[in-house]
């Protein structure tokens, strides 16, 4: 996930599917996931790490990483990253949250809840560095142990459209919850069928 980033452009994040999607996740501190993923999470109460691989791997790299090799939950930070850092590396970021079949669900958490243990990108071992993992340079973050469902403020929605290179999304405030687990007991076959007309396409 690390690598040379000079040969990136800043023009080409702003071309790019998630960039009409900045405006919701500058702020706040982030959680990614499927409806499977959801459900899990509600059912249990909690957001919980991989530890010992509990849930299926989502990626091929994921046991390789330094949030798996300390036992936490991956978060994104944009908010704590200068805006130069995570424009030029959206490349390694940007298709996380759009990637789940049929849509992806991106959890919004209160900050002060999380801050206390919150382990910010600038503690991940560097390259050079014996314990060095698999991590997201300037937006990944961490944080040890649970993290309550009470924490989520709010949350968005994207699918993915390859054909249009396009994201649809939209976002839900706690007093839209009631709407979201709607959508999300939906059968699959109906998810992927959805009408997205009404939502905001990047």
């Amino acid at each position: 996930m690390e690598t040379d980033l000079e040969g990136y452009k800043t023009e080409t994040f702003e071309q790019s599917p998630v960039y009409p999607l900045m405006p919701l996740l500058r702020a706040g501190i982030l959680h990614r996931t499927s409806v499977d993923g959801f459900r899990g999470i509600y059912k249990t109460g909690k957001i919980l790490s991989n530890s010992g691989g509990r849930f299926p791997e989502t990626y091929p790299q994921t046991k390789a990483s330094y949030g798996f090799s300390i036992d936490c939950i991956s978060l994104f930070d944009f908010e704590s990253a200068r805006e130069e850092d995570y424009r030029r590396t959206y490349h390694f970021w940007g298709g996380f949250f759009s990637d789940c079949k049929p849509i992806t669900i991106i959890f919004k958490l209160d900050r002060q809840q999380l801050a206390q243990n919150l382990i910010p990108n600038s503690e991940r071992p560097l390259p050079d560095e014996k314990e060095h993992k698999l991590s997201i340079p300037y937006v990944e973050v961490w944080y040890p142990g649970e993290i309550p469902y009470e924490a989520i403020d709010s949350y968005i929605v994207t699918r993915q459209s390859y054909k249009f290179h396009e994201i649809a999304f939209r976002q839900f405030s706690k007093g839209e919850e009631a709407e979201l687990h709607q959508l999300l007991s939906l059968p699959i076959e109906e998810l992927i069928e959805l009408d997205l007309k009404s939502w905001t396409a990047s």
